[in-house]
């Protein structure tokens, strides 16, 4: 789930959680493509909070890209629809456990769990797919299951996202995204609620309700080095004026800024066309 919890380790695990949509349709990419990211970013702990998690990550990547069974844009899943103007897959997708040591407003509470989601996601491309400047509006909904001792669900996030991007010279990637988050109120009861037995003369009991999670703007730009070498970097700010938990003594503050910068680098990949 980007950018709605507590990210611990994953912190920036990959920039292109950063990257709103590459630039530039390719025109035969290959069926899969394997290689290494390396790079360093910082963002805040979950929405409203002002502790931030900041790290250097090294982790391998893996796209697909079948006719049915696809990985990419952080999305494991399927393609179940797909015409010139719109595609309709589901996917899986998810955030490692988080534990509330590294957030003070938290010490004390339950730590969060490995949550994954699962859901539909329709993309609708709002120019052709030659044009210079390529949109998209990408629209999920996705149920929220937490592991952790057993599975328990965490209610629904709908993520609404319009997507722009363009090559502004060989090499050179631009792109950005405005989007909002809403959530049920089990989710964000799990991310903000204070039950009594946890509550304290700073932190008292609160109850969340369901509503936004805020708003925001990516921003991202990327460089191809040589065919297998890119260098990535970007810029997310988050505004939560608008949250629903703004009353919630885990709520900090109004705005996030979320920042990266690293290397990608594609050490094999196949023969074979795949699908774009």
């Amino acid at each position: 789930m980007t950018g709605t919890r507590p990210r611990g380790k994953r912190a920036i695990l990959a920039l292109a959680a950063l990257m709103p949509v590459a630039a530039a349709a390719q025109s035969d990419p290959p069926l899969w493509e394997a290689g290494i990211a390396a790079g360093w970013g910082s963002s805040p702990a979950y929405p409203g909070s002002e502790h931030r998690v900041s790290r250097a990550v090294a982790a391998p990547w893996l796209v697909y890209r079948g006719p049915l069974f696809r990985i990419e844009d952080n999305n494991i899943g399927a393609r179940l629809l797909k015409t010139p103007r719109v595609e309709l897959d589901v996917g899986i997708g998810g955030a490692l456990p988080a534990s509330s040591r590294d957030v003070q407003l938290r010490a004390g509470m339950p730590d969060l769990g490995t949550l994954i989601e699962l859901g539909p996601r329709l993309k609708v491309r709002l120019t052709d797919p030659e044009a210079k400047d390529q949109w998209r509006l990408d629209l999920p909904l996705r149920a929220v299951i937490e592991f952790q001792g057993g599975a328990q669900g965490r209610g629904t996030i709908i993520e609404p996202e319009i997507k722009w991007g363009r090559r502004i010279a060989p090499g050179w990637d631009v792109s950005a995204s405005v989007g909002a988050l809403w959530a049920s109120r089990r989710l964000n009861s799990h991310l903000y609620s204070v039950a009594p037995a946890y509550a304290t003369a700073s932190r008292p009991a609160y109850q969340a309700q369901a509503g936004s999670l805020g708003s925001r703007l990516g921003l991202g730009v990327r460089y191809q080095i040589n065919p297998d070498l890119w260098l990535r970097a970007g810029f997310r700010l988050d505004h939560y004026g608008n949250h629903a938990n703004r009353a919630s003594p885990l709520f900090e503050s109004r705005t996030g800024v979320s920042v990266g910068i690293g290397l990608s680098w594609t050490f094999a990949r196949s023969g074979r066309a795949g699908e774009r």
